[in-house]
């Protein structure tokens, strides 16, 4: 393994068209927006173009690219797997997949993190984790008052885009930490993670790699 290695990451899982590039494990260089209209198709290309030119780069240097592989939106998670699929692929270098509620909850705590994401209407992704390690598999729940009993009495850190709708719907969250932060699905965020799994050589098959879509993805209800 070469001393210097750079990871372009991508993840386009919601509005927020994110960009960055990192070197082992440290981000160097970032390119964000929030894009209402989902227009990551226009954007994509160019935030990598800019992040590559920051970092003094070119394509040939990385070693490989990391996306964020979901929950999210349709839109986005198509558009950010077929782009770096195809760089991955033109570049010769491995892709590495990373859950999207994963990349909320790197902070090291002493308490849990419930990651939580919106999917539709009342309805929420959510995974609990603990050093960055999940603790519990990524659901899928309508949220209501009788949500999360079971988490409702430990000291948890909450973070995601779904904070608003856990706020105005649950009760007796009184040990619950919400880290409101402006874009908490960002590439920056997914550096240590991926040079994680780049030094483990944990890639994906770039000819069956899919993204978890949420209309594919199956996930598990929570019993009433």
């Amino acid at each position: 393994m070469p001393d210097k290695n750079y990871i372009l990451q991508i993840d386009t899982s919601t509005k927020v068209c994110s960009v960055a590039i990192s070197l082992n494990g440290k981000t160097i260089a970032h390119k964000e927006v929030l894009a209402p209209d989902y227009s990551h198709s226009e954007l994509l290309i160019s935030f990598v173009e800019t992040a590559l030119e920051n970092a003094q780069l070119n394509k040939k240097d990385l070693s490989a690219i990391a996306i964020s592989q979901g929950p999210g939106s349709y839109t986005g998670l198509r558009i950010g797997a077929s782009t770096a699929k195809g760089l991955a692929f033109a570049l010769k270098i491995p892709l590495i997949a990373i859950d999207t509620l994963q990349i909320t909850a790197t902070s090291k705590t002493e308490s849990k993190t419930l990651s939580v994401m919106s999917a539709r209407a009342n309805e929420v992704y959510w995974a609990v984790y603990k050093d960055g390690i999940c603790q519990q598999s990524i659901s899928l729940e309508t949220v209501e008052e009788s949500s999360f009993k079971d988490l409702k009495s430990e000291k948890i850190e909450v973070v995601g885009n779904a904070i608003d709708l856990l706020k105005n719907t649950l009760s007796d969250t009184d040990k619950w930490n919400f880290n409101e932060i402006p874009f908490p699905y960002s590439a920056q965020k997914m550096s240590s993670l991926a040079w994680e799994k780049y030094q483990k050589q944990d890639f994906v098959d770039l000819a069956y790699f899919e993204p978890m879509y949420f209309k594919d993805f199956v996930v598990q209800r929570k019993k009433k």
